[in-house]
């Protein structure tokens, strides 16, 4: 929503609730896993996943290289484990 809010689109406001803390289902702390377990789903598949927008009429392209700011490899990139990820063979990260 945000990403679509600087583009000027009217989006809903959108409020995530969590019961204790930011992630909690994806944490020890949630009860739901230990935080260790590799996640299933390639990280690769990330919010933006897979880059094919049709939301903004003559402005998907836009959108998706917007989305792409937020995705796992500009994550990689940002705090210089990209190089590292790669080179270890793409290993799924762990849920914590």
């Amino acid at each position: 929503a945000a990403e679509l809010r600087s583009m000027g689109v009217a989006v809903p406001e959108v409020v995530a609730i969590e019961r204790s803390v930011v992630g909690a289902n994806w944490q020890a702390v949630g009860g739901w896993t230990d935080g260790q377990h590799r996640l299933g789903t390639s990280p690769e598949k990330d919010v933006g996943f897979p880059y094919r927008s049709s939301l903004v009429p003559r402005r998907n392209a836009e959108l998706d290289e917007r989305m792409t700011r937020h995705s796992w490899q500009s994550y990689l990139i940002a705090s210089a484990q990209f190089a590292e990820w790669i080179d270890r063979g793409r290993p799924a990260p762990t849920h914590s």
